[in-house]
């Protein structure tokens, strides 16, 4: 089956007419956001100014050239696109799902993976982040290593990757409700018991 794809035609006329669309595009060209995967947090000061963390990933779409997915993960819930959208607009539509944390794209710090900038064809991988006593369960498309050492920059918590494995969203989903006793919100989970010695016997494999 084919994936479908957010067009232009999908997004209200009035919404066009009414809206400036330059207020809301991604800080980053087009043209680099067509070619190569981004990630953006919240700053460090939005933070502490009480400003939930977030992070956005926006990867180009291999079906469909000039086309973007993308994901948005908080401490309280995920969202990953169901179209892949034209470059142009993501930002608009990014934004407009933004909006719950009251931040907008030109409020976050994005970031190439300039490890991986080459690589959009590369594998989908199940990683595992450690922040504290807590662990976030996520996808990503590429080097994990690579894309998640992004987040420390400008990260008010200490995240760290501790281990990853090869899989995609459904690795993710069997993971999520293995381990979900330990859950908290969203992807975020208690490092204890079981979902902790599965981490450990992992680790050596990467």
């Amino acid at each position: 089956m084919r994936t479908e794809l957010l067009k232009i035609s999908d997004i209200k006329t009035n919404l066009l007419t009414d809206i400036d669309i330059s207020e809301f595009k991604i800080p980053v060209e087009v043209s680099e956001i067509k070619k190569r995967p981004y990630t953006a947090i919240t700053p460090a000061n939005l933070v502490k100014a009480g400003k939930e963390f977030v992070m956005v990933e926006t990867t180009p779409s291999l079906e469909y050239s000039g086309y973007i997915n993308y994901s948005i993960v908080g401490m309280t819930g995920k969202l990953i696109s169901k179209k892949p959208v034209l470059a142009e607009f993501v930002g608009l539509v990014i934004n407009s799902l933004l909006d719950r944390y009251s931040i907008s794209c030109s409020d976050m710090k994005w970031k190439v993976d300039e490890n991986n900038a080459n690589e959009i064809t590369c594998s989908d991988y199940v990683y595992f982040l450690k922040a504290g006593r807590f662990i976030k369960i996520g996808k990503t498309t590429g080097s994990p290593s690579a894309r998640i050492s992004q987040l420390q920059t400008g990260c008010p918590f200490h995240i760290t990757l501790i281990a990853y494995i090869r899989g995609g969203i459904k690795e993710e989903s069997q993971l999520h409700k293995r381990f979900k006793k330990y859950k908290t919100h969203g992807e975020w989970f208690f490092l204890d018991g079981e979902l902790s010695e599965f981490i450990e016997s992992i680790k050596g494999n990467n």
